[in-house]
Order: C-alpha cells, then structure tokens, then sequence
C-alpha cells in the first residue's frame, strides 16, 4: 500500500472544526473558497495533538466540496493556496491583539495528489489543547454547505453565542464590528499602500445582499436559524440584535 492511500482521511460527514472563541470572533476577510480550504485543514486538528502538523489535503476530494471539475482541480487549488497563504487574520484577546497570517505554506509534491498544508504557529493557543469552554465546534460538513462565506462567517458568530449563553433572549451585535467580523470592512494593500475597503458601505445594500440571504440559507440548510431586529441610534442602524433558535 502506498503512503498516500494509507493516509487517513476525515469525511466531511463526521468531521468538527473546532476553534478559540477568540479565533471564531476574529476580523478577517476570505473568499468562501479559501474558506472551505482553511475550515478543512483546522477540521484535521485533533483535541489531544500536542502540535501542529502537515496537514494532507486530497485535491480531487477537495475539488468535489467546491464543484470544480477534477481536470482543473490542481489549477483552482494552486490559486486558492496562493491566495491563502498571504491572508491575515486579526485576533482579539483581553489587552491583546494579534496581526497574524493562517497558513504558513502549502506544498504540492509530484505524484501525490495532495497539496500539503501547515498553519501559522500563530494558530497554536487557538486550535491545540482548547479548555474551559473557551472553543466553539461547528460540523464541517456543515460550514461546506454554505454557498456564501457571509452566511458561513454568520453562522459561526451566532453558534458561538447560542453555544455559550443558550439562555439569553438575544445577541447585539454592534454593526462595525459585525461588518469587520463578516470580511466587508478589509485593508487591501495595493503597491505598498494600505487601502480601506468597504463592501456594501450603505445598510440597505448589507442586508438585501449580505443579512438577508444569509437569513434565507439558514433556515434551509443549518441547525440554527435566527430573527433579526434593526437597533438605531437617530435615522442610522447602530446595531442588530439577534434571536437565535
């Protein structure tokens, strides 16, 4: 039997993705592509590892998840990886914060059929040896499903919170925050200069295309759905208050 049949492989199916509570409320900005990728390495993390590891990625397996045609599948993985490995990633914690990139490399050997892939050591305290409840798990196959990455990032955000204080009547989400932690407030830096973005600046564009159909998918395909309330401060939307169920 060859090394690369003998590797073990973790289905979708029954595959969790567990992470920090900081990790999960982290600001960051990826396409859902890149998404899928990064949730499926970080589903191959085991609670007892002591470390991080090469992590193998199938690319013929992957390219199923993400409905590419297996001719191109090496080309669409070279460019998600190419992409992925210059993403960065800001993680909050109590007087701290952390400027970090997700992937350190991704490797693709001859042969193979895998494109191997090692996370930032920045991941460390965020995906090894997770305690006391400070970690929200969420079913890859799950976050797969999404055909957005607004309704896969929302997703998370709202597990957490349901998750952790399941008897709260509702979750206030103050709007700039919410846009930073969904990807629609981005740095891009664009020949050595730093640029804000702004995806959907004004809040009916938000939630015509961002809120509301991640509303919709939701209750089609998740084990959670939720309520929305606008909160607002004068004539503007300062926040959302929302009741998960």
């Amino acid at each position: 039997m060859t090394k690369v049949s003998a590797r073990k492989k973790s289905k979708p199916s029954s595959a969790i993705v567990t992470q920090s509570n900081e990790l999960v409320s982290a600001r960051y900005g990826l396409p859902l592509g890149e998404m899928r990728l990064l949730f499926t390495v970080i589903s191959k993390v085991q609670p007892d590892d002591t470390k991080l590891k090469v992590y193998h990625i199938p690319v013929a397996e992957f390219a199923d998840f993400l409905g590419v045609d297996k001719n191109s599948a090496y080309r669409e993985m070279k460019n998600i990886t190419k992409s992925l490995v210059t993403r960065y990633v800001e993680i909050k914690s109590p007087g701290r914060l952390v400027q970090t990139t997700w992937v350190a490399q991704a490797e693709y050997i001859d042969g193979t059929g895998m494109v191997d892939v090692r996370l930032s050591e920045a991941m460390i305290p965020h995906l090894l040896q997770l305690k006391n409840g400070n970690f929200t798990q969420c079913k890859l196959a799950m976050l797969l499903s999404f055909k957005s990455q607004y309704t896969l990032r929302l997703y998370m955000l709202l597990k957490q919170k349901r998750d952790h204080n399941p008897r709260a009547k509702e979750y206030q989400f103050e709007i700039g925050e919410l846009r930073k932690q969904l990807g629609l407030s981005i740095e891009e830096d664009k020949a050595r200069k730093t640029i804000a973005v702004e995806l959907y600046s004004e809040y009916k564009n938000f939630k015509a295309w961002v809120l509301n159909p991640a509303k919709k998918e939701m209750d089609a395909k998740s084990d959670i759905g939720f309520e929305y309330e606008e909160i607002k401060r004068g004539r503007r939307v300062a926040s959302i208050s929302f009741r998960v169920f």
